[in-house]
Protein backbone atom coordinates (compact mmCIF):
# COMPACT_ATOMS: atom_id res chain seq x y z
CA UNK A 1 0.00 0.00 0.00
CA UNK A 2 1.37 3.73 -0.60
CA UNK A 3 2.57 5.83 1.49
CA UNK A 4 2.20 10.07 1.66
CA UNK A 5 3.80 12.61 2.84
CA UNK A 6 2.95 16.69 3.22
CA UNK A 7 5.35 19.24 4.21
CA UNK A 8 4.49 21.53 6.73
CA UNK A 9 5.19 25.21 5.88
CA UNK A 10 4.85 28.79 7.65
CA UNK A 11 3.43 31.82 5.90
CA UNK A 12 3.63 34.38 8.13
CA UNK A 13 1.91 36.83 4.88
CA UNK A 14 -0.16 34.79 3.00
CA UNK A 15 -0.67 37.77 0.95
CA UNK A 16 2.87 37.46 -0.48
CA UNK A 17 3.27 33.53 -0.52
CA UNK A 18 6.89 33.58 1.20
CA UNK A 19 7.04 30.36 2.42
CA UNK A 20 9.76 28.30 5.07
CA UNK A 21 9.57 24.04 5.69
CA UNK A 22 9.07 23.42 9.37
CA UNK A 23 8.30 20.62 9.48
CA UNK A 24 7.27 16.99 7.54
CA UNK A 25 4.19 14.77 7.95
CA UNK A 26 3.98 10.60 6.51
CA UNK A 27 0.86 8.36 6.65
CA UNK A 28 -0.38 5.38 5.49
CA UNK A 29 -1.60 1.68 6.42
CA UNK A 30 -3.21 3.75 9.23
CA UNK A 31 0.12 5.14 10.74
CA UNK A 32 0.84 9.00 11.13
CA UNK A 33 4.61 9.87 11.35
CA UNK A 34 6.35 13.39 11.80
CA UNK A 35 9.40 15.38 12.20
CA UNK A 36 9.78 19.08 12.83
CA UNK A 37 12.95 21.57 13.11
CA UNK A 38 15.06 21.07 16.09
CA UNK A 39 16.85 24.66 15.50
CA UNK A 40 13.91 27.21 14.77
CA UNK A 41 15.92 30.51 14.43
CA UNK A 42 15.95 30.53 11.04
CA UNK A 43 12.32 30.32 10.98
CA UNK A 44 11.98 33.44 13.27
CA UNK A 45 14.36 34.82 11.29
CA UNK A 46 12.22 34.86 8.43
CA UNK A 47 9.03 35.59 9.63
CA UNK A 48 10.42 38.43 11.76
CA UNK A 49 7.62 38.27 14.89
CA UNK A 50 6.79 35.30 17.52
CA UNK A 51 6.74 31.96 16.75
CA UNK A 52 6.00 30.30 19.89
CA UNK A 53 2.69 29.17 18.01
CA UNK A 54 4.31 27.48 16.07
CA UNK A 55 6.80 25.33 18.42
CA UNK A 56 4.00 25.15 20.43
CA UNK A 57 2.33 22.99 17.27
CA UNK A 58 5.40 21.36 16.72
CA UNK A 59 6.01 20.20 20.45
CA UNK A 60 1.54 19.29 20.93
CA UNK A 61 2.29 16.79 17.67
CA UNK A 62 5.67 14.85 18.68
CA UNK A 63 4.76 14.93 22.29
CA UNK A 64 1.13 12.81 20.92
CA UNK A 65 3.22 10.92 18.15
CA UNK A 66 5.93 9.94 20.59
CA UNK A 67 3.43 8.24 23.11
CA UNK A 68 1.54 6.50 20.28
CA UNK A 69 3.13 6.58 16.99
CA UNK A 70 0.15 5.52 14.81
CA UNK A 71 -2.36 7.71 16.33
CA UNK A 72 -1.69 11.57 17.44
CA UNK A 73 -4.09 14.34 19.08
CA UNK A 74 -4.41 17.90 18.02
CA UNK A 75 -4.76 20.16 20.64
CA UNK A 76 -8.89 20.91 20.70
CA UNK A 77 -9.75 18.72 17.56
CA UNK A 78 -9.61 15.56 19.06
CA UNK A 79 -7.50 12.72 17.43
CA UNK A 80 -6.22 12.74 14.15
CA UNK A 81 -6.58 10.19 11.96
CA UNK A 82 -5.54 10.02 7.92
CA UNK A 83 -8.97 11.23 6.65
CA UNK A 84 -8.60 14.48 9.08
CA UNK A 85 -5.24 15.12 8.12
CA UNK A 86 -6.79 14.86 4.27
CA UNK A 87 -9.03 17.34 5.28
CA UNK A 88 -6.61 19.81 7.27
CA UNK A 89 -4.51 19.93 3.93
CA UNK A 90 -6.60 21.10 1.66
CA UNK A 91 -8.06 23.88 3.52
CA UNK A 92 -5.32 25.12 6.10
CA UNK A 93 -4.28 28.45 4.49
CA UNK A 94 -3.08 31.38 7.27
CA UNK A 95 0.39 31.48 8.55
CA UNK A 96 0.88 27.16 8.90
CA UNK A 97 0.12 25.52 5.47
CA UNK A 98 0.59 21.70 3.85
CA UNK A 99 1.86 20.68 0.60
CA UNK A 100 -0.40 19.14 -1.42
CA UNK A 101 0.13 15.33 -1.22
CA UNK A 102 2.88 12.77 -2.81
CA UNK A 103 2.96 9.16 -2.83
CA UNK A 104 5.81 6.89 -2.27
CA UNK A 105 5.90 3.10 -1.62
CA UNK A 106 8.17 3.52 1.19
CA UNK A 107 6.69 3.06 4.41
CA UNK A 108 5.73 5.92 6.82
CA UNK A 109 8.94 6.07 9.43
CA UNK A 110 11.26 5.41 6.19
CA UNK A 111 9.64 7.92 3.92
CA UNK A 112 9.73 10.09 6.92
CA UNK A 113 13.53 10.13 7.49
CA UNK A 114 13.37 10.35 3.23
CA UNK A 115 11.39 13.58 2.93
CA UNK A 116 13.52 15.13 6.19
CA UNK A 117 16.44 14.85 4.83
CA UNK A 118 15.16 16.65 1.33
CA UNK A 119 13.13 19.48 3.09
CA UNK A 120 14.02 20.37 6.40
CA UNK A 121 17.46 22.18 6.40
CA UNK A 122 18.62 23.01 10.10
CA UNK A 123 21.11 25.52 11.07
CA UNK A 124 24.51 25.02 11.72
CA UNK A 125 25.09 22.70 14.73
CA UNK A 126 27.57 24.08 16.75
CA UNK A 127 30.51 21.97 17.50
CA UNK A 128 29.93 20.10 20.28
CA UNK A 129 32.88 19.96 23.11
CA UNK A 130 31.74 18.16 26.05
CA UNK A 131 32.52 19.88 29.20
CA UNK A 132 32.78 17.30 31.53
CA UNK A 133 34.38 14.24 31.94
CA UNK A 134 31.79 12.27 32.69
CA UNK A 135 30.19 14.25 29.34
CA UNK A 136 33.34 12.78 27.24
CA UNK A 137 32.58 9.42 28.59
CA UNK A 138 29.05 9.32 27.71
CA UNK A 139 30.04 10.63 24.19
CA UNK A 140 32.18 8.01 23.59
CA UNK A 141 29.52 5.50 24.94
CA UNK A 142 26.64 7.30 22.54
CA UNK A 143 28.98 7.28 19.52
CA UNK A 144 26.59 5.26 17.54
CA UNK A 145 23.66 6.65 18.68
CA UNK A 146 24.71 10.27 17.84
CA UNK A 147 25.75 9.29 14.50
CA UNK A 148 22.61 7.90 14.15
CA UNK A 149 20.74 10.49 15.47
CA UNK A 150 18.55 8.92 18.35
CA UNK A 151 20.68 10.50 20.63
CA UNK A 152 21.57 14.48 20.21
CA UNK A 153 24.59 16.06 21.91
CA UNK A 154 24.62 19.17 23.41
CA UNK A 155 20.59 19.56 23.04
CA UNK A 156 18.55 22.98 23.65
CA UNK A 157 15.04 23.93 25.13
CA UNK A 158 13.49 26.86 24.31
CA UNK A 159 10.41 28.46 25.68
CA UNK A 160 11.51 27.68 29.52
CA UNK A 161 9.33 28.87 32.05
CA UNK A 162 12.26 31.89 32.72
CA UNK A 163 12.37 32.95 28.96
CA UNK A 164 16.13 31.50 29.18
CA UNK A 165 17.14 28.88 26.07
CA UNK A 166 18.41 25.68 28.41
CA UNK A 167 20.94 23.52 27.44
CA UNK A 168 21.80 19.40 28.11
CA UNK A 169 24.69 17.58 27.27
CA UNK A 170 22.62 14.57 25.36
CA UNK A 171 18.93 14.19 24.72
CA UNK A 172 17.69 10.56 23.61
CA UNK A 173 14.91 11.85 21.03
CA UNK A 174 12.22 9.62 18.79
CA UNK A 175 10.00 9.26 21.89
CA UNK A 176 12.15 8.53 24.68
CA UNK A 177 12.13 12.20 25.73
CA UNK A 178 14.90 11.64 28.03
CA UNK A 179 17.11 14.59 28.82
CA UNK A 180 20.99 13.26 30.14
CA UNK A 181 22.92 16.15 32.31
CA UNK A 182 26.13 15.35 33.81
CA UNK A 183 27.31 17.59 36.71
CA UNK A 184 30.51 17.83 38.12
CA UNK A 185 30.89 17.89 41.73
CA UNK A 186 34.44 16.74 42.10
CA UNK A 187 35.43 20.35 44.15
CA UNK A 188 36.89 20.69 47.19
CA UNK A 189 34.70 23.68 48.72
CA UNK A 190 31.51 22.47 50.06
CA UNK A 191 29.64 25.74 49.36
CA UNK A 192 30.45 25.48 45.58
CA UNK A 193 28.89 22.14 45.73
CA UNK A 194 25.48 22.70 46.81
CA UNK A 195 25.58 26.20 44.94
CA UNK A 196 26.23 24.02 41.50
CA UNK A 197 23.45 21.57 42.58
CA UNK A 198 21.42 24.31 42.98
CA UNK A 199 21.83 25.71 39.71
CA UNK A 200 21.17 22.56 37.94
CA UNK A 201 17.98 21.35 39.58
CA UNK A 202 16.79 24.74 38.92
CA UNK A 203 17.55 24.41 35.27
CA UNK A 204 15.82 21.20 35.24
CA UNK A 205 12.98 22.59 37.14
CA UNK A 206 12.83 25.50 34.27
CA UNK A 207 12.90 22.72 31.32
CA UNK A 208 10.34 20.28 33.05
CA UNK A 209 7.74 22.79 33.13
CA UNK A 210 7.32 23.27 29.99
CA UNK A 211 8.35 20.58 28.09
CA UNK A 212 7.27 16.86 28.71
CA UNK A 213 10.37 15.21 28.82
CA UNK A 214 12.26 12.68 31.81
CA UNK A 215 15.80 13.84 32.93
CA UNK A 216 18.69 11.70 34.26
CA UNK A 217 21.38 13.93 35.92
CA UNK A 218 24.88 12.08 36.16
CA UNK A 219 27.25 13.11 38.74
CA UNK A 220 30.88 12.90 39.74
CA UNK A 221 31.28 13.55 43.16
CA UNK A 222 34.65 14.06 45.42
CA UNK A 223 35.79 11.76 47.86
CA UNK A 224 36.51 12.99 51.44
CA UNK A 225 34.32 12.97 54.73
CA UNK A 226 35.12 17.23 54.51
CA UNK A 227 32.78 17.02 52.10
CA UNK A 228 30.20 14.19 52.36
CA UNK A 229 27.48 15.96 53.88
CA UNK A 230 27.57 18.68 50.97
CA UNK A 231 27.82 16.13 48.71
CA UNK A 232 24.35 14.39 49.94
CA UNK A 233 22.74 18.00 50.31
CA UNK A 234 23.73 18.19 46.46
CA UNK A 235 21.90 14.81 45.35
CA UNK A 236 18.60 15.66 47.76
CA UNK A 237 18.76 19.13 46.34
CA UNK A 238 18.73 17.31 42.70
CA UNK A 239 16.07 14.83 43.12
CA UNK A 240 13.93 17.40 44.78
CA UNK A 241 14.00 18.61 41.19
CA UNK A 242 10.86 16.26 40.55
CA UNK A 243 9.77 12.57 40.22
CA UNK A 244 11.14 12.79 36.39
CA UNK A 245 14.35 13.49 37.43
CA UNK A 246 16.62 10.92 38.39
CA UNK A 247 20.04 11.03 39.54
CA UNK A 248 22.85 8.54 39.21
CA UNK A 249 26.34 8.87 40.37
CA UNK A 250 28.08 5.75 38.51
CA UNK A 251 28.00 6.35 34.96
CA UNK A 252 27.55 2.95 33.55
CA UNK A 253 24.68 2.47 35.30
CA UNK A 254 23.11 6.21 33.64
CA UNK A 255 24.27 4.43 30.19
CA UNK A 256 21.94 1.63 31.22
CA UNK A 257 19.07 3.40 31.81
CA UNK A 258 19.64 5.31 28.95
CA UNK A 259 20.19 2.28 26.44
CA UNK A 260 16.63 0.77 27.97
CA UNK A 261 14.78 3.54 27.02
CA UNK A 262 16.10 3.56 23.48
CA UNK A 263 15.30 -0.25 22.86
CA UNK A 264 11.81 0.24 24.77
CA UNK A 265 10.68 2.70 22.22
CA UNK A 266 12.47 0.71 19.31
CA UNK A 267 10.35 -2.65 20.40
CA UNK A 268 7.23 -0.48 20.54
CA UNK A 269 7.14 1.24 17.74
CA UNK A 270 8.05 -2.15 15.81
CA UNK A 271 5.01 -4.05 17.33
CA UNK A 272 2.90 -1.05 16.62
Amino acid sequence: MASHYTVVQYVPDPATDERINVGVLTYGDGQIRCRFLRDWRRVEQFGGEDIGFLRDLARDIQTAAGAQPTLFAMPGAGRLDEETLRRMIGRWRNSVQFTPTRASLLKPAELLDDVAGRFLRESKPRAFRPTTKPAERLAQRFCKLIEDKVILPDQPFEGARSGVVRRVDFYADSGANLAIDTLRLAIKSPHDIIARADAEAFKLEDILEKHPVSAIVVCELASGQDVADANGAALRILKSAGTRVEVETDLEAAVDRVLRAVDEVAAGRSTG
